[in-house]
C-alpha cells in the first residue's frame, strides 16, 4: 500500500464579522490534504469530523441556547455515544464512529454505503453510521485542502483550535445589506413572440432591407447573420451589435444583429435564485435549459424531472434567476439564443454558493465551452471563494461577474473593509451597467453600477425578461442592475466561443476578445480611472431605417452627403469610421461625397483645430471663480459643444489625421476629460443655482394660473387679505418688470447672471411658458378686480390698524408694575406679535396704500414697537422679571387646561378632566396665551424649558382625551394588542402537575418577563379604566403567585434547568444598550414533544453568510428575526442669537435576567435599527433593545400661533409568538415648535419611533432558513 501523510489545519477564511451576530457561529474549516489516494481522504476527514463532534458535545454548555444541539440528542449520536437512557451519564465507546454523509458523494467517488463497507472492511472493532448533521457538515475540496461547515460557540472554537494544534480558527461573516437598487417592473401582455422576429440572412422579404447583410459577414466574419426585429422597450441588444455615435437626424436603428451559430453547443452555467422554463423566451428546439441542481441549507439536492423545469432555491418565485437566464441565452430577450441553460439554484448562502462552484468541478461541464455566470456577491473577502474561482478558471471555464449596485468602487483590495467578491478578487470578468438607451452621442453609466479599475466591460443594466404566470407564456416585465448587465457579457461570450470552436478560450483569452472586441471612450460618467469598454458581438457599423440605398457615385450619380463615396460606390457616412477610405489615392470619388489625402487630412484638421482655439480650455476647481465661470462659459457655448462631440466621437477629419500626426489638444481630449469639464462646471455654479431659484421662486405672486384662484367678493378676514397681498404684487414694479422683460428682470439677480453665463437659460421656461402666457392674458381682469377691493386704500388701512389699536397704544409715563405687566402683557400677546411680525398679513391694504400717501399710524406703530421693546424687555427690573416668571409657572400649574397622572385616576376622574380639556376655554390654548408666559420667555431658559413641557403634556393629555372620547375603538385596540401578549397571560388555573411546569416554563421565559417588566401601553391603560379586561401584569395575585411557586419550588426549577445569564453593553456616544438572551414559550396545553418539534421547524439565523443578488429584487423580511427596538426622541427647539448645544449622553447599563435552556431555543439575529438621525448602532447577539437620545439643536423659539400642535410617535412593535409573527403599528402626530422672536405654541419637536428591524434579503427572498451573509444581488 503506497503511503500518504494529511495535514489539518484551520485557514482564516473570513477576516471580520460585520452585522448582527451571535455567540454561536458557524466556522468553515479547512483541512490541507496532500494524497492521491481519495478512500483515505475520506476516512481522514471523517475523522477528524467525528473528532470536532466530541468538542461540541463536551461543550456543549458553551453554547447559548440553540436548537442545532437537538443534533445532539438524535438516535445517530445517542448510538454513537452509547448513551444510556433516561439522562444517565453518557460513556464514550470507541467501537461507533458518525459517517458524516451529508452529500459526500458529491466529492468522494464512493458511494456513503460503499465507503461504509469499505472502511468497516479493514476493522471489526469500528462501526460507522451513515449521518447528516447541521453542526458538521462538507463544504467541498478546495485547491489542497477539504473545506467543512462547523458550528462552535467562541469556547468550543478555542478548544479545536488548540487540541487538534489547529492554525487559527475564524467566524464566517454575516452581513446583511440593503440592496442599492431601484426596481421597476412593468407588466406586458403583448405577446412578444409576435413583435420581436428573428430573420436569418436568407430574407425572402420583397421589401429590400436597409442593412447589407454581405457586408456585416465581411466586418463580424460570422459565419451567418441573424436578425432580430425588436419592437420592446429598453432595446438593449440593439446596443451591442452597432456603434455609439448614430449621425444626427437620423433613425436609431432597433435591430440586434448577431451570429447565426448564436451560442450553439455552449452551455451557460447560471448560479442563481431558480429557473422556471414555461414561457416562450426559453425555447428547446435547438438547445437544453434545465435546472440540474438545488443547494440549499446543507443539502445538495439533484433535481427531479418536474423541476427541472420549475426550480428554486430560496423557496419563492425565482424572478433573479429567471431575469439573468433570459438575459444571457432566452429566446425573444437574451443574447445566446441557442446555447444551452444550467440553472444552478442556491439560497444565496455563501457556504452554498462555494458548493455550487464545486458542483460544476465535478459535473459534466466541458473546459473551454462553459460560461458561468454570478450575478450576486458580498463585501468580504472569503479564501475559499477565491480560491475555488481559481480552481474554476484553471479548469477552463470563463466566469463573468456582476460588479454591483452600490456606485462605488468595487476594486478595494481583499484586505480592505472595502472589498468586494466577486470584483474584488480580480480574477472573472467583471461587468458594470449603462442606461439601456439608444443615444445618439454615446452611453451613460447607470446610477447604481459599482465602478474601478477592476471593472473589464460595461454592458445594459436594463433589460426585459419573462413574468411567468399559470397559463400565460408571453407576459414580460423590466428589471435593472448589473445583475442583468452581466448575463448579457455573458451571452456574448458563448456566440464568440460558438463562432470559434476551434479556440480553445480560457477566461483571459476570453477577457482580451471581449477587450479588443469593446467600443471604447464611449461612455460618460465614469470614474476612478475605470476602463471605459463598453461590450459589443463584433458588429459596430451603423445602419439607418430612413436610408434604403447606401450607393453612390459614377453608377448612379448619387452624393454621399455625410461621409465618403468609396471606389466600390459605397456612401459610408462618418460616424461608420470610413478610414484611409475616403483617401483619394484609394479611388474616393470626390464629386460625390467628401475625399481626402494624407497630407489633405493633416491640413484640414489643423484648420478645424484653429477655428476652434477658444476650446481648448482647462476647467479646474482650483482656479478663481471668475475664470472658471468664463471658462465654463466657454466650454457650454454651442460652438464648443459641437466641436467637442464631434472629437470624442471620430466624426471630425481629425479622426482621420490623427493616425498620420500628433495632435496635442485631441492626445489629451476624451470623453472623461469632457465630462469632468462639465462637472467642474456643475459644481462651480451649484450655490448660484439655488439662489437663482429662490430668486425665481419669489416672483410666484406675479403669476396668475386663473381667475378663479381668489375669490375676491368673500369677506372672510383670511381670503381678503390673501386676495390684497396677490393684488399688491401683481400692481408692484418689481412683477411689472418680470411681465416686459423676464430675462432682463433675472439677470439683475447676480447668481442667476452667473448661471446663465455656464448654462444659459430661457426665463419662460422658467417661470412656465403656459403660466406665463396666461398671467398676460388674466393680467387686465385681475387688475380690475383689484381695483375694487383696494378702493380708498388709505381709508381701509386705517380701519386694518384699527383692529390692533391696543398693540401699538403708547405707554403711559410712571405707571405703577401692575399696570406695566399688563401693557407688556398686551404687546406680547400672540394677537400682537402676529400684528408686529407678520403685518403684510395683519394689515394688507396698509402695504398698497403707502404707495398714495404717507399713514401717519404706520409711524406710530414703529414708534410704540421700539417703546415697548425698550421698556418690557430690555430695561424692566429684576424684580418684575421673577414676578413675571413666577406668575407664568403658577398659571401654569393652576391651569385647567392640562392635567397630571392621568393614569392614576379613575374612570369618573379621568372623563372630567378630558371634559375640561376640549372644552372651549381649553381648545389649541398654549403657555404663551397666558399673558405672563409671553413675556417671560423673553427673560429666562429656564422657563422656556417649563413651557416646553407643558406643551408635552398638552399633548399628552391630548392622546389620552383622544382615547376616551373614541372609547370603544380604544377597547378593541387594547384587545389586539394583548393577543401578541396573550401566551403571557396566565389567567387560568393549572390542570396538573405538568400543565404547572409549562406554565412556569412560560412565565419564565425572557419574552414574557420583557412583557411583565415593560410599561402597559396608554391604550390599555385607558382601556381598562372603562372595561374590565383581565391583565395579567406585576401587580395581580396570579402573578405573585406564579412567581413564588416558578422560583421557589426545587423540583420544578430542577426539571426546567434555569440558568442566568448576564451581560453588560456600553454603548457608544447617545445610545444604551441592554443585551439578553431570549426564550421560546410554551402555551399550556403543549407537550414537550410538540414544542419541540415546532420550534425545530422555526427559522433559525445563526451565522452563515447569505448572499443579495445585484438587480433589482423585492425584499422580503425574515418573519422570525430577533427584535430589535429602538427609541429615538430629538428635540428641536429654537432660540434666537444663542448658539445651538448639542447633547450627548451615554448608558452602561447591566441587566440579569433568569431564563431557561431546556427546550432548544429559536435563534435569531438583530440588525441594524434605524434612530431619527439615522445613526448606524453596532448590532449584537439574540435579542437586543436599543435606546437613542438625541438632543440635537435644540433651537428654541417661542411662536405664538394658532396652529394646533402637531408632534409625530410611532411606535412599531413586533412579537414573535413560535411561528406567528404579528405586527401593530401606532401612529399619533406632534408638532410643537418654541420660538422667541416669531408666533406661536412654543412648539417643540419630539420624534419617538419604536422599530423593529427586519433584515433585507435577496431578491424575491421569503425563505428566512438562516441569517446568511449577505452576497448583493446585482
Amino acid at each position: 500500500m503506497g503511503s500518504y501523510f494529511l495535514i489539518f489545519a484551520i485557514i482564516i477564511l473570513f477576516n471580520s464579522f460585520i452585522g448582527a451576530y451571535s455567540k454561536n457561529e458557524n466556522y468553515i474549516v479547512a483541512i490541507l490534504r496532500k494524497d492521491k489516494i481519495q478512500e483515505k481522504i475520506d476516512e481522514f476527514i471523517n475523522d477528524k469530523m467525528n473528532d470536532i463532534y466530541d468538542i461540541i458535545d463536551e461543550n456543549k454548555n458553551t453554547y447559548d441556547k440553540d436548537e442545532k444541539l437537538n443534533e445532539l440528542n438524535t438516535i445517530p449520536f445517542e448510538k454513537r455515544s452509547d448513551r444510556i437512557k433516561q439522562g444517565k451519564k453518557a460513556m464514550k465507546l470507541a467501537s461507533s464512529k458518525l459517517l458524516n454523509s451529508s452529500k459526500l458523494t458529491s466529492y468522494s467517488k464512493l458511494a456513503t454505503s460503499e465507503l461504509i463497507s469499505s472502511l468497516e472492511s479493514k476493522t471489526s472493532t469500528i462501526e460507522y453510521i451513515p449521518f447528516e448533521s447541521n453542526l458538521v457538515s462538507h463544504i467541498c475540496p478546495v485547491s489542497n485542502y477539504y473545506a467543512i461547515s462547523v458550528y462552535l460557540s467562541e469556547e468550543a472554537a478555542n478548544i479545536v483550535l488548540k487540541k487538534l494544534k489547529l492554525l487559527d480558527t475564524k467566524k464566517q461573516n454575516q452581513e446583511e445589506k440593503k440592496e442599492k437598487e431601484k426596481e421597476n417592473k412593468t407588466k406586458n401582455n403583448n405577446k412578444t413572440k409576435n413583435n420581436n422576429k428573428t430573420k436569418n440572412n436568407n430574407n425572402n422579404s420583397s421589401k429590400k432591407p436597409y442593412y447589407d447583410i454581405d457586408a456585416i459577414k465581411k466586418e463580424t466574419k460570422w459565419s451567418g447573420v441573424n436578425v432580430q426585429q425588436i419592437s420592446y422597450t429598453p432595446n438593449y441588444l440593439s446596443l451591442i451589435s452597432q456603434g455609439p455615435f448614430a449621425g444626427k437626424n437620423k433613425t436609431i436603428d432597433t435591430n440586434f444583429y448577431y451570429p447565426s451559430s448564436a451560442g450553439k453547443g455552449i452551455d451557460i452555467y447560471v448560479v442563481d435564485q431558480g429557473l422556471i422554463t414555461n414561457h416562450e423566451d426559453f425555447d428547446t428546439k435547438e438547445r437544453s435549459i434545465t435546472c440540474d441542481v438545488i443547494i440549499s441549507d446543507h443539502d445538495v439536492h439533484y433535481t427531479t424531472d418536474e423541476e427541472k423545469t420549475n426550480c428554486t432555491g430560496t423557496g419563492d418565485y425565482p424572478d433573479h434567476g429567471i431575469m439573468v437566464s433570459s438575459s444571457a441565452a432566452g429566446t425573444l430577450y437574451g443574447v445566446a439564443k441557442k446555447a444551452n441553460i444550467h440553472m444552478v439554484a442556491i439560497d444565496y448562502n455563501n457556504v452554498n454558493a462555494i458548493r455550487s462552484f464545486d458542483y460544476i468541478l465535478q459535473s459534466d461541464a466541458i473546459p473551454h465551452k462553459t460560461v458561468i455566470n454570478l450575478s450576486f456577491g458580498n463585501n468580504e473577502y472569503s479564501k475559499v471563494e477565491d480560491d475555488k474561482l481559481t480552481d474554476l478558471i484553471n479548469k477552463g471555464y470563463i466566469i463573468i461577474v456582476a460588479a454591483g449596485n452600490d456606485f462605488k468602487n468595487c476594486c478595494a483590495p481583499k484586505t480592505s473593509k472595502k472589498f468586494n467578491s466577486f470584483a474584488g478578487y480580480r480574477k472573472a470578468i467583471t461587468v458594470g451597467a449603462i442606461l439601456s438607451e439608444l443615444r445618439t452621442n454615446g452611453y451613460q453609466s447607470s446610477s447604481y453600477t459599482n465602478y474601478g479599475d477592476c471593472v473589464d466591460i460595461f454592458a445594459p443594466g436594463k433589460v426585459r425578461y419573462p413574468k411567468i404566470e399559470k397559463g400565460k407564456t408571453n407576459l414580460s416585465i423590466t428589471g435593472s442592475g448589473t445583475s442583468s448587465a452581466a448575463p448579457l457579457v455573458a451571452g456574448v461570450v458563448a456566440t464568440i466561443m460558438s463562432e470559434h470552436p476551434d479556440i480553445e478560450f480560457d477566461n483571459e483569452l476570453m477577457r482580451k476578445y471581449l477587450i479588443d472586441m469593446s467600443i471604447k471612450g464611449a461612455i460618460h460618467g465614469l470614474k476612478d480611472n475605470t476602463p471605459n469598454r463598453f461590450v459589443n458581438n463584433g458588429k459596430r457599423t451603423l445602419y439607418y431605417p430612413n436610408i434604403i440605398d447606401r450607393q453612390c457615385g459614377t453608377k448612379n450619380k448619387v452624393t454621399c452627403s455625410d461621409g465618403c463615396c468609396t471606389k466600390d460606390g459605397e456612401c459610408i457616412p462618418f460616424e461608420n469610421n470610413p478610414g484611409d477610405k475616403c483617401f483619394i489615392e484609394n479611388g474616393c470619388q470626390s464629386e460625390f461625397g467628401y475625399c481626402t489625402s494624407k497630407e489633405k487630412s493633416i491640413k484640414d484638421c489643423e484648420k478645424e483645430l484653429k477655428e476652434n482655439k477658444k476650446c481648448f480650455v482647462n476647467i479646474s476647481l482650483d482656479d478663481e471663480k471668475e475664470n472658471i465661470v468664463n471658462q465654463c462659459s466657454i466650454f457650454k457655448s454651442k460652438q464648443c459643444q459641437n466641436f467637442y462631440e464631434s472629437i470624442y466621437s471620430n466624426l471630425s477629419v481629425c479622426s482621420i489625421a490623427k493616425n498620420y500626426k500628433k495632435f496635442e489638444f485631441i492626445e489629451n481630449f476624451d470623453i472623461t476629460q469632457y465630462d469632468t469639464f462639465n462637472n467642474n462646471c456643475s459644481k462651480i455654479i451649484e450655490d448660484d443655482v439655488d439662489e437663482c431659484d429662490d430668486e425665481i421662486n419669489s416672483y410666484n405672486d406675479c403669476f396668475i394660473e386663473s381667475l378663479n384662484d381668489i375669490d375676491f367678493d368673500d369677506e372672510d378676514g383670511y381670503t381678503r387679505k390673501y386676495a390684497i397681498r396677490r393684488c399688491n404684487a401683481v400692481k408692484s414694479d418689481k412683477c411689472k418688470n418680470i411681465y416686459e422683460n423676464p430675462k432682463e428682470a433675472l439677470l439683475e439677480n447676480p447668481s442667476c447672471n452667473i448661471v446663465n453665463k455656464v448654462n444659459p437659460f430661457d426665463a419662460y421656461t422658467k417661470f412656465g411658458e403656459e403660466t406665463f402666457k396666461n398671467t398676460l392674458s388674466y393680467l387686465e381682469d385681475f387688475n380690475k378686480k383689484c381695483e375694487k377691493i383696494l378702493k380708498n386704500p388709505v381709508q381701509q388701512c386705517n380701519k386694518e390698524l384699527e383692529n390692533y389699536k391696543e398693540c401699538y397704544t403708547a405707554l403711559s409715563e410712571n405707571i405703577s408694575d401692575d399696570e406695566l405687566l399688563k401693557e407688556c402683557s398686551i404687546f406680547k400677546s400672540n394677537k400682537c406679535k402676529t400684528f408686529y411680525e407678520e403685518m403684510e398679513y395683519a394689515v394688507p391694504t396698509c402695504d398698497y396704500a403707502q404707495k398714495f400717501e404717507s399713514i401717519e399710524l404706520l409711524e406710530k406703530v414703529k414708534e410704540a414697537e421700539e417703546i415697548y421693546n425698550r421698556v418690557c424687555i430690555d430695561e424692566i427690573n429684576d424684580d418684575l422679571k421673577e414676578k413675571i416668571i413666577s406668575d407664568c409657572k403658577k398659571q401654569m400649574n393652576e391651569s385647567k387646561c392640562t392635567f397630571k397622572s392621568a393614569l392614576k385616576m379613575n374612570k369618573d376622574e379621568l372623563s372630567k378632566s378630558c371634559e375640561d380639556f376640549i372644552s372651549d376655554n381649553c381648545t389649541d390654548k398654549e403657555a404663551t396665551d397666558i399673558p405672563s408666559c409671553a413675556l417671560a420667555v423673553n427673560y429666562s431658559d429656564e422657563i422656556e424649558e417649563t413651557i416646553y413641557e407643558f406643551s408635552d403634556l398638552r399633548f399628552d393629555n391630548q392622546s389620552i382625551c383622544n382615547r376616551v372620547a373614541n372609547i370603544e375603538e380604544t377597547i378593541e385596540e387594547c384587545k389586539d394588542e394583548l393577543k401578541d401578549s396573550e401566551i403571557c397571560h396566565l389567567n387560568g388555573e393549572p390542570k396538573n402537575e405538568k400543565d404547572l411546569e409549562y406554565r412556569c416554563y412560560t412565565f419564565l421565559s425572557e419574552e414574557c418577563q420583557m412583557f411583565y417588566e415593560s410599561t402597559l401601553s396608554t391604550t390599555c391603560e385607558v382601556a381598562r379604566k372603562y372595561e374590565n379586561l383581565k391583565i395579567f401584569d406585576t401587580l395581580g395575585e396570579k402573578y405573585k403567585y406564579y412567581e413564588k411557586v416558578c422560583n421557589d419550588d426545587e423540583e420544578i426549577m430542577s426539571s426546567l434547568s434555569i440558568t442566568t445569564t448576564t451581560s453588560t453593553t456600553t454603548s457608544p456616544s447617545t445610545s444604551t444598550t441592554i443585551t439578553t438572551t431570549s426564550s421560546p414559550i410554551l402555551t399550556p396545553s403543549q407537550t414537550k414533544n410538540e414544542v419541540e418539534t415546532e420550534i425545530e421547524t422555526q427559522n433559525n439565523t445563526s451565522s452563515s453568510t447569505s448572499i443579495i443578488p445585484t438587480s433589482t429584487p423585492s425584499q422580503t423580511p425574515n418573519e422570525n428575526e430577533k427584535q430589535k427596538t429602538s427609541k429615538t426622541k430629538e428635540t428641536k427647539v429654537t432660540k434666537t442669537s444663542e448658539t445651538t448645544k448639542k447633547v450627548n449622553t451615554t448608558k452602561k447599563t447591566k441587566k440579569t435576567k433568569t431564563i431557561i435552556t431546556r427546550v432548544v431555543t429559536k435563534k435569531t439575529t438583530s440588525k441594524k435599527s434605524t434612530t431619527t438621525k439615522t445613526k448606524k448602532v453596532t448590532p449584537t447577539s439574540t435579542k437586543k433593545t436599543t435606546t437613542t437620545i438625541n438632543k440635537t439643536k435644540t433651537t428654541k423659539k417661542i411662536t405664538t400661533t394658532t396652529n394646533k400642535p402637531k408632534t409625530t410617535k410611532k411606535t412599531t412593535t413586533t412579537t414573535n409568538k413560535l411561528k406567528t409573527t404579528k405586527k401593530i403599528t401606532t401612529t399619533t402626530t406632534k408638532k410643537a415648535k418654541t420660538t422667541k422672536k416669531t408666533t406661536t405654541t412654543n412648539k417643540a419637536k419630539i420624534t419617538k419611533s419604536t422599530k423593529s428591524s427586519n433584515i433585507k434579503k435577496s431578491s424575491t427572498t421569503k425563505k428566512s432558513s438562516t441569517s446568511k451573509k449577505s452576497t448583493k444581488k446585482n
